[in-house]
C-alpha cells in the first residue's frame, strides 16, 4: 500500500512538470514585427511624448534580434535580455549586419534590458532606469 501511494505521488509530480519554455522563437512570436516609440519615461519619472519617432523605430526579428528601421542590427543592443520575465540569450540562426553608422555611435551599455508586452500591440522596454513605450506598426 505504501508503494502504491508513493507511485501515485511520483506520477502526480511528474505530470505537473512543465517544459521550461526558453526558446526565443516561441517567446518572441507575439513581439515579432515593427514597433514605434510613443513615450519615454526618465529615472525621475518624467514622461514625455515622442514626437519624431522615425529614427527610433525598431523591429523584433523572429529569432529575437532587434533591428533598426533600415534592417540593420541596432547599435548598442545587448545579446541577451528579459522578455515578460524570462531571460533570453539571443543566438541568431541568421546573421544580422551591424548598422555602419554604429562606428560613430557613443553607446551607453544596457546590460539589463527588460521587454514587457503590456497589450498585444503595446510594449515597454526598460533600460538603465529609463522606460520607452512602443506601439506596433500596422
Amino acid at each position: 500500500m505504501n508503494r502504491l501511494i508513493h507511485f501515485i505521488l511520483l506520477l502526480f509530480a511528474f505530470t505537473n512538470c512543465k517544459k521550461d519554455e526558453r526558446d526565443p522563437v516561441a517567446l518572441l512570436a507575439s513581439l515579432t514585427g515593427i514597433w514605434r516609440p510613443v513615450e519615454r519615461t526618465s529615472p525621475d519619472f518624467v514622461t514625455v511624448a515622442v514626437t519624431n519617432a522615425e529614427p527610433d523605430i525598431l523591429e523584433f526579428r523572429f529569432d529575437g534580434v532587434i533591428l533598426n528601421r533600415n534592417g540593420f542590427r541596432s547599435c548598442c543592443t545587448p545579446n541577451s535580455y528579459t522578455v515578460n520575465g524570462v531571460y533570453l540569450n539571443i543566438t541568431p540562426p541568421l546573421p544580422a549586419e551591424l548598422d555602419p553608422l554604429c562606428i560613430a555611435a557613443s553607446c551607453v551599455s544596457c546590460q539589463d534590458l527588460h521587454v514587457i508586452q503590456n497589450k498585444p500591440d503595446e510594449l515597454t522596454m526598460y533600460c538603465n532606469g529609463n522606460a520607452t513605450k512602443f506601439i506596433r506598426e500596422k
